[in-house]
Formats: C-alpha cells, sequence, structure tokens
C-alpha cells in the first residue's frame, strides 16, 4: 500500500518528534502492509523558503538509511502538504511534489473557508499540475452543503484526499459522516492516505480505513489504492 501524505521526518513540523518515533511509526506502517511512504511535512513557502526542502531531502536519506539498518522495506520519497498561499502554483511547478508526478497535495488554513480551495485549480491546469486537496472532511467550515463546491473541484481536476482515520471515527462523528458523504458523492475523485502524525491514534494505519471504503461499496477501497498509486506515479 502506498501512503501519501504521512509526516513521518522527525521534528520538522507536528508529526513525528525524534528519530525513535518515527522508526515506531515505520514498523507501524510495515505492520499494516504499507511499503511505500511519501513523506509530507506541513511547509508554507512563504514563511519557510524552499531551502527547507533540500532539509526534508536529507532526512529522508538519512531515514532510508536507519530502515534499511533496522530491515524495515519501505519506499521513500518526498512531498509537502504546502499551505494555500497565492504563489504555490508557481513552487509546484518546480519542486515539492508527491515524488515524481504532477500531482501536489495542499491544504487550507482553519480560517480559510473551503472556497478558497479552488482559487489555484485554473492555473494549476494551465500549468499541467495536478492538486490534491488534504483531509476536505476536516476543515472547522466543511458541511454537507459543501457537496456542490466539492463537485465542483472534482470536475476541475481536483482529488479529495481523505484522512484513513476519518472513516474511522477517529475525529468524531460529524467527519465521519462527511467523509462518508464525500466518498459516496465523488468515488471516482478520492484518494484516502493516512496523515499520520504520531503512534497514537492518528498513527500510519491504513488497512482498516480501506475496508471502511469497501463496506459503503464492494470494490471502492481497491480502487481508491490504484487511483492513488496512478496519480502518485504520472509524470
Amino acid at each position: 500500500m502506498l501512503d501519501a501524505h504521512d509526516h513521518l521526518l522527525p521534528g520538522v513540523d507536528d508529526g513525528s518528534p525524534s528519530w525513535e518515533v518515527t522508526l515506531a511509526m515505520a514498523r507501524q506502517a510495515a505492520d499494516d502492509g504499507i511499503d511505500h511512504i511519501i513523506c509530507t511535512p506541513h511547509i508554507n513557502a512563504e514563511v519557510d523558503g524552499l531551502a527547507m526542502l533540500d532539509r526534508h531531502a536529507a532526512l529522508r536519506d538519512e531515514l532510508e538509511a536507519r530502515l534499511a539498518d533496522a530491515d524495515l522495506s519501505i519506499r521513500l520519497e518526498c512531498g509537502a502538504e504546502w499551505m494555500l498561499t497565492p504563489d504555490l502554483i508557481d513552487v509546484v511547478s518546480n519542486r515539492g511534489r508527491l515524488g515524481k508526478s504532477r500531482a501536489f497535495l495542499y491544504e487550507l488554513s482553519p480560517f480559510m473557508p473551503l472556497a478558497a480551495a479552488g482559487g489555484i485549480l485554473k492555473d494549476a491546469r494551465k500549468a499541467g499540475l495536478i492538486p490534491v486537496l488534504a483531509h476536505p472532511e476536516r476543515y472547522p467550515s466543511a458541511s454537507e452543503k459543501d457537496m456542490p463546491l466539492l463537485g465542483d473541484f472534482a470536475a476541475r481536476g481536483c482529488y479529495l484526499q481523505i484522512t484513513g482515520g476519518s472513516l474511522l471515527g477517529v475525529f468524531g462523528k460529524e467527519v465521519r459522516r462527511l467523509a462518508e458523504r464525500i466518498v459516496q458523492s465523488f468515488p471516482d475523485r478520492v484518494v484516502l492516505s493516512s496523515d499520520a502524525h504520531n503512534t497514537g491514534a492518528r498513527a500510519p494505519r491504513l488497512k482498516a480505513a480501506y475496508a471502511a471504503l469497501d463496506a459503503l461499496k464492494s470494490g471502492l477501497g481497491q480502487q481508491a489504492a490504484q487511483r492513488l498509486a496512478a496519480l502518485c506515479s504520472s509524470e
């Protein structure tokens, strides 16, 4: 399984705080059947600067060596979870996409309305990029009334990345219901990732979440997994 949204790198954001936790998370991922992780630390191009991507790449290289020493077979790639900023398309046209693909993962500030996520879609299409909106079910402003808005995003080329834990009730009943509604409304545009931050409630596990997709509709889990793999391998 591929996990394309994972805060595995230590000490760079609110994810893993240490190498010890990072390796524990990696073991959890491997035990769950995850064998490919795209590391996606939070990054704001206006605040952090693109040099942060070099630091992330160096940590990925070190993690790869540590995984080999621990006999953990997980393929690692670099990505980022970008905060939406006015110049984001210019930035990700050059660096910071999901692996070697044309897809990029982005999120909104909790203070932004969900409608703001659509502001870059036209420019993304012009640049030949594929936008992936992180956890639309979890924004404070999001609700079922936003289904038409998310439908517009999907029609304009945006994928909707649901957090695995949302389908399992980790973030509460309302988030779970909204996640299920999004999946049922846009099954062809949904992808699933863990958004793992720790070894507890937000651990890097996906198997149960894919089973939850299949419970909504038989075969939906496999389709979503294949969609994500294709999305993150596109050139």
